[in-house]
């Protein structure tokens, strides 16, 4: 493992044919919307320019994220906080 961008390269006859910079998945409150509603929403953008392929779970691991940066799923964080 090496610390830095996670990087998606696709190789094919020895030529770089796409690649893309996968970013961690990230909400931005607006100081109306819970953040499950704007993890929702956010997934559902994922999922429509992916054809279906990403999209955010609401899991262990979110609980987790959210819970380190001091929030639960029905708060709603101020505007412009990521």
């Amino acid at each position: 493992m090496v610390r830095g961008d996670d990087l998606r390269i696709i190789v094919i006859n020895l030529h770089v044919i796409a690649a893309a910079i996968r970013c961690s998945p990230a909400i931005i409150g607006d100081g109306q919307h819970t953040v499950r509603t704007l993890i929702e929403k956010q997934s559902r953008r994922r999922q429509k320019v992916t054809a279906g392929e990403s999209r955010i779970p609401i899991d262990d691991e979110t609980h987790f994220c959210l819970q380190s940066q001091g929030y639960a799923l029905d708060d709603i964080p101020p505007l412009g906080v990521r």
